[in-house]
């Protein structure tokens, strides 16, 4: 009987391991942005609109002078947006950030940081509590160019692409590592990646022009015109590897060793 019960403790020692929840297919989402309190550059000459006091940011700075009595130039964060998003790469939609691109007088925007925080629930394959990854602040470094150059700073020609009205304003993210997030749950390693439609890797001109390191993200807005940029992301997992229960496995030889030795 002994001998059964010492048996029976180092078979389930040595085959036991960790058990791993289910990796969360579904995900219920609230995705917010805005622009961090104070740090825009210069301090003088931006006005900031739509204060929310629960995260001490921004939805809107307002710009420059303006010509001919016309509109000034602006940044605008659309409000919270919710949805469902897979964890198998699907891209699904975030906040609209819009540029009112129009000819001004100084002063203009120099920097200012942006802060995107993400709420992710599980929903499949079961409902659980809310968990919210770390907010991600990107660092923007924005050029209001001057329109009438016969080669603009982003390294293109006056007259056409993103410069067919004028020589566009270059909006730059230093480094694109900060588009991508991690964070680990329950047992899984889960990557956030965020795009913006019509934005990419922006020539090295434009960075130089932006006073980044080449290798940038962003884009080129046009002149005289409102431009909307749709912020897009999605989420990929991969099983994190479960470790060898060592000490459970050290304890099964023993008791298989003290049976041998008994008998």
């Amino acid at each position: 009987m002994k001998h059964t019960y010492l048996a029976g403790l180092a078979t389930l020692a040595l085959t036991c391991g960790t058990a791993q929840a289910a990796m969360i297919t579904l995900w219920d989402y609230q995705v917010d942005a805005g622009f961090v309190n104070n740090s825009w550059a210069p301090a003088a000459g931006v006005t900031a609109g739509g204060y929310d006091v629960s995260n001490d940011w921004y939805k809107s700075l307002t710009w420059g002078q303006p010509v001919d009595g016309g509109p000034l130039s602006s940044f605008l964060l659309s409000d919270a947006t919710v949805g469902q998003v897979d964890s198998f790469g699907n891209d699904v939609d975030g906040l609209l950030l819009t540029h009112n691109n129009f000819p001004i007088f100084a002063p203009s925007l120099l920097s200012v940081q942006m802060q995107t925080i993400l709420m992710l629930t599980p929903n499949m394959p079961a409902a659980g509590p809310s968990y919210t990854p770390p907010a991600i602040t990107f660092m923007i470094d924005f050029l209001e160019t001057t329109n009438n150059l016969d080669l603009c700073p982003d390294g293109g020609s006056n007259g056409s692409g993103a410069n067919i009205n004028g020589c566009g304003d270059i909006f730059a993210i230093a480094s694109p590592d900060s588009l991508l997030q991690a964070f680990n749950f329950d047992g899984y390693a889960y990557t956030i990646n965020i795009s913006l439609e019509g934005g990419g890797l922006l020539s090295d001109e434009a960075c130089a022009a932006a006073s980044v390191d080449s290798g940038c993200y962003g884009f080129v807005t046009v002149e005289d015109q409102v431009n909307n940029f749709r912020a897009r992301f999605n989420i990929t997992s991969r099983a994190l590897p479960v470790p060898e229960p060592a000490g459970l496995a050290l304890f099964g030889l023993g008791m298989l060793f003290l049976r041998r030795f008994r008998r």
